[in-house]
């Protein structure tokens, strides 16, 4: 089970680019690529990558770029959440919009087995749900 979201809001363990990631300093997290792209592999003490960092923040700008450096869009955590999990259960509809474009599983399910749809019910988000239901059935 995921820790309280106020154990989740600084990155753990983490280095430089996921605590860039993670406030959505967009330059600085670029440019750190840039210097070494085997960076975006990168995953903190709890195994979020930059990708589940700048997804649960709803850093929308910073996830598409992280995308073109070919970000992990199935990397799991320690919980078994992916990045769509994080934005999903945030309320980032732009950052899930992105990753459902690029292909992220949808019916992908953390340890819990909960899926993205899981998460949009238990917030009560009609909108978010019903936006993963154009993707795909939650039944399916």
């Amino acid at each position: 089970m995921p820790p309280p979201e106020e154990e989740l809001e600084k990155p753990t363990g983490g280095t430089d680019i996921l605590r860039a990631a993670d406030a959505g300093r967009h330059e600085e997290a670029i440019q750190s690529l840039q210097e070494d792209p085997q960076r975006i592999q990168l995953r903190d003490r709890d195994g979020l990558t930059c990708l589940h960092h700048a997804a649960r923040k709803g850093h929308s700008a910073l996830a598409k770029e992280l995308l073109r450096y070919r970000a992990d869009l199935k990397a799991q955590d320690q919980w078994g959440m992916t990045p769509l999990h994080r934005a999903v259960a945030k309320g980032h509809l732009p950052v899930v919009e992105l990753l459902l474009t690029a292909r992220a599983e949808i019916r992908a399910k953390n340890t819990r087995g909960l899926t993205a749809f899981d998460f949009a019910r238990a917030h009560h988000d009609g909108k978010m749900t019903q936006f993963l239901s154009s993707f795909s059935s939650p039944e399916a």
